[in-house]
């Protein structure tokens, strides 16, 4: 298979799953509100967690057992059985649609970029989320290529590290009724700076040590979730 070929069905991923979250999160804006909202949201987040927490373990042992195409595959069959279940769930009625010009369209997103609140929050929520972009898309090359670790063994950590986002998902769940939401959230943004400020630290100390690494990436990720 041509790397090219490779690249531009992961983007075409890439889009699908980017879709699938605004979707996600526009159907919850609509139909519930307060605690029970964010109740709903820890709780995707907490599945969203699963995903990266156990598919580098299965993902590595497909690998071994029946080569790297029986993970596409499986992506796939899993895409469909995702498919048929939101169009059996999600609810038949058609909302009322608005239409709008391109430059109506234009005029709103103007009028969102000049609301201090709204952009805040979404360069905070950029920032925090892309620590962990990086860290999918970089951690496979130190750790597999430059610290020789298995594939297997690579995918084992990765419970670790997701399995403390998770940990942070069903903490939200667990206090959203009883306990401040800010308070919440800057639990959560403490422990994502000092677990940057451990990642810098240890990379110029110990950068072949896979612990320096994983460490800070947990509480990374429990701070993440708790955001």
């Amino acid at each position: 298979m041509q790397m090219s070929v490779l690249m531009l069905g992961r983007f075409l991923q890439g889009v699908g799953v980017c879709s699938l979250n605004v979707s996600t999160l526009s159907i919850i804006n609509d139909r519930y509100e307060g605690s029970h909202r964010i109740h709903l949201l820890a709780l995707i987040n907490f599945g969203s967690t699963l995903s990266p927490m156990l598919g580098p373990v299965l993902g590595g042992y497909l690998f071994i057992t029946l080569g790297w195409r029986a993970n596409f595959l499986i992506v796939f069959m899993i895409a469909l059985l995702a498919v048929g279940g939101l169009w059996q769930s999600l609810p038949k009625h058609k909302p009322t649609l608005v239409p709008m010009s391109f430059k109506e369209v234009i005029l709103v997103y103007v009028g969102l970029s000049k609301n201090v609140e709204f952009m805040a929050n979404l360069l905070l929520y950029a920032a925090l989320t892309s620590g962990v972009i990086a860290y999918l898309t970089g951690s496979a090359f130190v750790m597999i290529k430059q610290l020789q670790l298995a594939p297997e063994l690579y995918g084992l950590l990765q419970l670790w590290i997701f399995g403390a986002g998770a940990l942070g998902s069903l903490s939200v769940i667990a206090f959203i009724h009883y306990v401040n939401v800010k308070k919440i959230v800057a639990v959560g943004l403490s422990l994502v700076v000092v677990a940057t400020l451990l990642l810098t630290f240890n990379s110029l100390l110990w950068s072949d040590s896979v612990r320096a690494l994983i460490i800070p990436m947990m509480v990374y990720m429990l701070g993440l979730n708790l955001c």
